[in-house]
């Protein structure tokens, strides 16, 4: 079973600044971000100071299929997030790296307390291959 499903069609986008995603699935019923096949994200912003894809504090979340080029800091930005699985995902040439998982509750001494159960799910990575 599956919540909504936000599909984007083959084809090359340029993403002048991050796209925030700002709705929570269910469990049993994740909100699928589906990518056919030769979706390419150009990340054309000069400074992105989270992901070129972010969620923040959201919660059963699938996203696949996705390239991403030039990150000017990360590629996929989790923020305080649970149960979201990313698969089959490209990352190129991200500037801080390609996938980051933060947590929402950072103390003072810079410990960064995991959450229980927040069932994080990284399967298929990808490394694009190096230009020609």
């Amino acid at each position: 079973m599956c919540g909504d499903t936000i599909v984007v069609r083959a084809g090359t986008y340029s993403l002048p600044s991050a796209v925030d995603f700002g709705k929570s699935g269910s469990v049993g019923n994740p909100i699928m971000l589906l990518a056919d096949a030769e979706v390419v994200l150009n990340v054309t912003a000069s400074i992105t100071p989270s992901g070129a894809l972010d969620l923040f504090n959201l919660h059963d979340w699938v996203i696949d299929g996705f390239r991403l080029n030039e990150a000017s800091h990360y590629g996929i930005g989790l923020h305080g997030c649970t149960s979201i699985t990313v698969q089959n995902c490209y990352v190129y040439r991200a500037q801080a790296s390609a996938l980051i998982v933060e947590v929402s509750n950072w103390s003072s001494d810079d410990i960064y307390p995991v959450p229980q159960n927040s069932k994080m799910s990284v399967q298929h990575p990808r490394a694009w291959p190096a230009k020609r």
